[in-house]
């Protein structure tokens, strides 16, 4: 489940990290008198759970009440990436010194978290990082071991930091890395986090993302798990009782584990082409539950081709089979399909869909999987 800006940050606050006074408002009356209220020094932001509003022009700086009528009604009820804008935020704008970058995310690969750190923020990570990567500072944290203050500050001395600086985010990362598993995120990521002109740290934007399947234990969280934030195809990914996540890519994924579709992700991004989406199916594997799955994903107009990997345990294989069929069948253009399952009745779902002429990898080796790909579709772009 991914938080708003404004519900991460009262996550944040919760924790004793500083952030922007501001309110939510859902109409212009609202914006107008908490601009009024922050004596007219103030921003104005759409409220949508990714990234990307700063260059959509989804960010404003406030100078007269005009500005706000024409913003909301620019945005409001409209789309952004899929998501429909229901609130924005009004906030101070602050004396801002310096932009920064810190983020914990979950690491499936290996189990455990890694830490980021940047001091240039407010902009794309990944971009920096390929641009400049000695301005980013990234440890995988062994899962085995607790990690107090006193590592955060060691490592961030070492990558340049100092002074209040350098105490004040050592404590930050501390706080958030020991909240990180008490309340179940898969991601916390301040993005600026800004240093103000009297030497304050400030989470200036957040993004939190909590684990679905640990939300019942988080009663307090609970509250922010709104339909409203989910764009239709995770509403239905919910209803077929899947975890879906829509990605920029042309090739689909659908495996039986969280880290089986992350192995398949990175195999894919790694051969030059591009995952659309994360779906994982969970335990049970239904004839009914793939055959959904499958269509949940073509549904995306960008798919080219999919890949399905499956283990199979208790769940029999031929139950798959079927439902992968079944769906291939109800397919309106043509899309390439390459099966990994093992695990029971391996045989007989082998059989069914070489019948149905699916490729099917009949070992463990994914990369296999990504080898038969690239030549269905390499035979097309001949």
């Amino acid at each position: 489940m991914k938080l708003l800006e404004y519900q991460g940050k009262e996550v944040l606050s919760s924790w004793n990290i500083r952030e922007p006074k501001g309110k939510v408002v859902n109409n212009k009356e609202e914006a107008v008198r908490v601009f009024h209220e922050l004596d007219e020094k103030a921003v104005i932001k759409i409220q949508v759970p990714v990234g990307g509003r700063g260059k959509a022009g989804g960010v404003k700086v406030l100078k007269e009440d005009d500005d706000i009528h024409l913003f909301v009604d620019k945005w409001l009820g409209k789309e952004f990436k899929s998501f429909s804008v229901e609130k924005f935020v009004v906030e101070e704008s602050l004396e801002i010194e310096k932009e920064m970058y810190i983020s914990f995310a979950l690491n499936p690969q290996m189990g455990g978290l890694t830490f980021i750190f940047s001091q240039e923020g407010g902009v794309d990570i990944e971009e920096i990082a390929a641009k400049r990567p000695e301005m980013v500072l990234k440890i995988n944290l062994d899962p085995a071991q607790e990690y107090k203050e006193y590592f955060f500050r060691k490592e961030l001395r070492k990558f340049g930091l100092h002074g209040q600086e350098l105490t004040q985010i050592s404590a930050l990362a501390a706080k958030l890395y020991d909240n990180f598993g008490k309340n179940d995120l898969v991601l916390v990521e301040i993005n600026p986090l800004v240093i103000l002109k009297n030497g304050e740290i400030s989470a200036a934007d957040s993004k939190i993302e909590i684990d679905n399947s640990g939300l019942f234990r988080q009663k307090r969280l609970q509250v922010f798990n709104e339909n409203t934030y989910k764009t239709e195809a995770e509403k239905e990914a919910e209803d077929i009782g899947v975890t879906y996540v829509k990605l920029d890519g042309d090739i689909g994924i659908i495996a039986s584990g969280a880290g089986l579709a992350m192995e398949t992700i990175d195999l894919v991004n790694a051969a030059d082409l591009r995952a659309a989406n994360f779906l994982e199916t969970g335990g049970g594997i239904t004839k009914e539950l793939i055959h959904s799955a499958l269509n949940l994903v073509v549904r995306d107009e960008n798919i080219r081709a999919v890949i399905v990997s499956l283990y199979g345990g208790v769940n029999p294989l031929i139950e798959a089979a079927k439902g992968i069929v079944s769906a291939k069948e109800s397919f309106n253009r043509k899309i390439f399909i390459v099966v990994k399952a093992l695990g029971n009745q391996q045989e007989e779902c082998w059989r069914i869909l070489e019948s149905a002429g699916i490729p099917v990898v009949k070992n463990h080796r994914s990369e296999d999987v990504i080898r038969v790909l690239k030549g269905l579709l390499e035979g097309i772009e001949r």
